[in-house]
């Protein structure tokens, strides 16, 4: 029987918590981005309103000048005055919403200036959070790949079993052809060239680490191989097998 040389891991609990950091971190970067887009939709209200005080001056200089040329045209004329009354109110009525604009421009200017200060904090947490997802992320693949190293070990022991009851044969094969001068080897010698690629994690890790160790485990296998093989050839001798 193939020798399993996996060291028994605690049993993981199931939840990610490295995933569950991975996506706290992207929700806030979003819930940020939110906040911000709702920063940028009121400054650009302030931006309009600040507008509105330019169209307000524009409109009372416009009336002005319209009274200025009715006056200055009555005077080159040399005739009445004609009545402005009309005209002043509408003028008034310019100066009042303007100044009313004026007041309010100081206070949205004051605003914007907030705002500003709230979008580059923003924008500093963003880059922040942003900074710190590479990292996360790598942590939520290492995790996501250690959460498959209990199915990937039961493949490989699944695979070395089978992998060793054929080279069980193969042993039996060539020892008997060694021994009864039959020619015919199965090349039980490639037993050891079997490679199983694994993460360097030591979820995926079987045996030892240190190459000497390595070694003697490697030669225990290939003992058991043997044996395998002896018994075997007993059991189809006997007609057990």
């Amino acid at each position: 029987m193939a020798i399993s040389l996996f060291k028994t891991l605690p049993v993981q609990p199931s939840a990610k918590p490295a995933r569950a950091a991975l996506q706290d971190n992207l929700n806030m970067i979003a819930a940020l981005r939110t906040k911000d887009h709702a920063v940028v939709a009121k400054d650009e209200a302030a931006r309009v309103k600040q507008q509105s005080v330019s169209a307000a001056a524009a409109q009372v200089a416009v009336l002005r000048a319209a009274i200025d040329k009715l006056i200055a045209d009555a005077l080159y004329a040399e005739v009445p005055v004609p009545d402005l009354s009309e005209q002043r109110r509408a003028l008034t009525d310019a100066e009042r919403r303007h100044e009313g604009y004026v007041a309010e421009a100081r206070a949205v200017t004051a605003v914007r200036g907030r705002y500003a200060a709230d979008r580059t904090r923003m924008t500093d947490e963003i880059k922040a959070l942003q900074n710190l997802t590479p990292q996360l992320v790598h942590a939520a693949a290492v995790e996501e790949m250690t959460a498959l190293a209990s199915e990937f070990r039961a493949a490989e022991e699944a695979l070395r079993a089978v992998h060793f009851k054929v080279f069980t044969r193969a042993a039996l094969a060539d020892q008997l052809a060694m021994s009864e001068h039959i020619g015919a080897f199965q090349g039980v010698g490639f037993y050891g060239d079997l490679v199983i690629s694994r993460p360097n994690h030591e979820a995926f890790r079987r045996g030892s680490a240190d190459p000497w160790t390595r070694q003697q485990e490697f030669n225990a296998e290939v003992k058991a191989l043997d044996v395998a093989a002896d018994q075997l050839h007993r059991a189809l001798l006997t007609g057990e097998a």
